[in-house]
Formats: C-alpha cells, sequence, structure tokens
C-alpha cells in the first residue's frame, strides 16, 4: 500500500471509500456516485454501480 498525507482517493478504489458507503443512506451513495464517474484503475477496480 502506498499512501501520502492529503492525497485523496476516489470513494469506490479505498477500502476505506468502500466501508464509508456501506453505512451511508442508498440514495446518497446514488448521488455521490452519479456525481463522481468510476473510473478503472486497476484490473479489479469496480466500475459499475451493480450491487
Amino acid at each position: 500500500m502506498f499512501s501520502q498525507i492529503g492525497k485523496r482517493a476516489p470513494v469506490h478504489c479505498t477500502g476505506v471509500g468502500k466501508a464509508m458507503l456501506a453505512f451511508y443512506p442508498e440514495k446518497q451513495i446514488e448521488s455521490i456516485l452519479d456525481r463522481h464517474p468510476m473510473q478503472k484503475f486497476t484490473e479489479n477496480t469496480i466500475t459499475t454501480k451493480n450491487k
């Protein structure tokens, strides 16, 4: 793992981001994902909203 203080990463491709989304209301999750495209960073990056 590589990390830098103050560096940001998209919510859909970090463990912490996914953990946070797990406890948000469904409407808030939809709003966040609609505003921020789910860009592919690796072969395993999740890029769809399917459950």
